[in-house]
């Protein structure tokens, strides 16, 4: 339906919107009227074998007086009956606990009154609000950078309470695929409003269901259809408001669990997840700067009349956002070779048999992990892991391994008081400087050449210490010292000793 078209309808939602073909524009516009912020049930995803559809929208207005729209009762049958039978059921999951959707019929909303749906039936998934995950994320942060004790390791995490709500997203994700490919149901899926646990839920049940949506260019269509198209508020989300919460980023976790229980049907790795990651919170991309798809637009017109009817001043002051325009796939599908997983047979996952079948997690929390490689990259134990294998690797000639090559982890400012080189303290006028190539801390007199980085993709001369430009050469500046005087300085004081 195009009755979205200049966003009068739903201002949140796309304007094109899938929708049965028995339910009218006017019939759409009537259901607005009655559901959360405008948001009508509408088609996410279709079983064309066997006629079930996953559908989502937000919840809807009933209230204390336990208000009822017959318009909206029609717009849920249409749905329900949109692959063709009249007795097909369908299951409406709201994410969130009865007495949370309780509480909201105080604010003249709640949760639907099933009497007045034919066939139908109503689960809660008790997944938390932002509030509790922003909350919770915290916690977890603060775990990480304050326990030392091993032994206390994992009460720290059961506190943050992190990893069971992975597990509640993940379990209603599962429910909502068994239902549709086992039970040959049709699902609607709503929370509050429909923008951040309904996003969740939907398509990790995609992704459970269809394996289109483990390839790259489904993973990016899945979130370009279900998080930016309907209106994911990643400007608020992603933002220091008391908006904020770290929901897509929760999403992404859920599905690294899903590659770690199931690391051969994904077409990608974990670098692809945690470079999706770190790029929504940058602002580097088009991707994820705007609430719904009525502000990009509004946002790109106001850039096109600035670069074509402005001034020079104008347009020097949006020059800046038209350089972020490229999508984050632009990025992404152009450096394949590093997303890919070796493990991931196309031809195996695409076979028509497998298209028939889903797999089933475990959302347990005795099965789901904490994400090492997000949230403990940069953890003491094993940054200092990292670079003592570097150092024996180089102490044999043995040539460095691709990931030490590609990445370097700096050494926090507070571990080391004194330089890495000469062991003079740091003061208020020696003061440290990262060496760009080792990520080690040096004073100004150590650390004074500067050359090229090319494996690092730093073209330009930077900053590094002595050692690195004795060993890699080709340095740029003054002051060069042979590599026999520089064994000769003092190598005590290592900061991992």
């Amino acid at each position: 339906s195009r009755c979205n078209e200049s966003f009068e309808v739903c201002p949140t939602y796309p304007s094109l919107m899938v929708v049965p073909r028995s339910s009218s524009d006017k019939l759409l516009k009537d259901t607005a009227k009655f559901r959360s912020k405008g948001r009508i049930p509408v088609l996410t995803w279709f079983d064309h074998s066997s006629g079930c559809s996953i559908s989502r929208c937000a919840q809807p207005r009933v209230g204390l007086g336990s208000n009822s729209s017959e318009q909206d009762e029609l717009h849920i049958r249409n749905v329900r009956i949109a692959g063709g039978e009249e007795q097909r059921r369908l299951v409406i999951i709201d994410c969130r606990s009865e007495i949370a959707a309780g509480a909201n019929s105080l604010k003249g909303k709640g949760t639907e009154n099933i009497l007045n749906y034919h066939n139908c039936k109503l689960l809660f998934s008790d997944i938390a609000n932002i509030h509790a995950v922003r909350h919770s994320l915290y916690l977890l942060r603060a775990a990480v950078v304050s326990t030392d004790d091993d032994a206390n390791w994992w009460r720290e995490i059961h506190r943050t309470g992190w990893i069971g709500h992975i597990a509640s997203i993940l379990s209603a994700a599962l429910r909502a695929a068994c239902y549709v490919k086992q039970r040959q149901y049709s699902v609607l899926v709503h929370c509050s409003d429909g923008w951040d646990r309904t996003a969740q839920v939907v398509s990790l049940a995609q992704i459970l269901i269809d394996p289109y949506y483990r390839t790259m260019e489904g993973f990016a269509v899945l979130i370009e259809k279900d998080w930016i198209g309907f209106g994911h508020k990643f400007k608020d989300r992603l933002g220091k408001s008391h908006e904020g919460s770290p929901v897509f980023h929760q999403f992404l976790d859920c599905v690294w669990q899903l590659t770690e229980q199931f690391p051969d049907k994904f077409q990608f790795n974990e670098r692809f997840l945690k470079h999706i990651s770190t790029h929504c919170q940058t602002n580097w991309f088009s991707t994820f700067i705007c609430n719904s798809d009525k502000e990009r637009k509004e946002r790109m017109m106001t850039m096109k009349a600035a670069n074509t009817s402005g001034s020079g001043s104008e347009i020097n002051k949006h020059r800046y956002t038209s350089a972020r325009e490229l999508p984050i796939w632009s990025l992404l599908l152009a450096n394949r070779a590093i997303y890919s997983n070796p493990r991931y047979n196309q031809e195996r996952e695409m076979n028509p048999e497998k298209l028939k079948k889903m797999f089933l997690p475990i959302p347990s929390v005795k099965v789901l992990q904490i994400w090492t490689g997000m949230y403990l990259k940069y953890d003491e134990s094993l940054i200092g892991h990292i670079f003592r294998r570097s150092e024996q690797r180089a102490a044999h000639d043995l040539p460095s391994l691709p990931s030490e090559r590609n990445t370097i982890m700096w050494e926090p400012d507070n571990w080391s008081t004194t330089c890495h080189d000469c062991g003079n303290n740091f003061t208020w006028y020696i003061r440290r400087h990262h060496c760009r190539a080792c990520g080690r801390l040096f004073c100004h007199r150590c650390s004074s050449q500067n050359m090229a980085l090319p494996q690092l993709e730093l073209h330009t001369p930077v900053r590094v210490c002595e050692r690195c430009a004795d060993s890699q050469g080709k340095v740029v500046g003054q002051g060069f010292r042979t590599k026999a005087a520089t064994q000769q300085r003092s190598r005590k004081n290592t900061w991992w000793n």
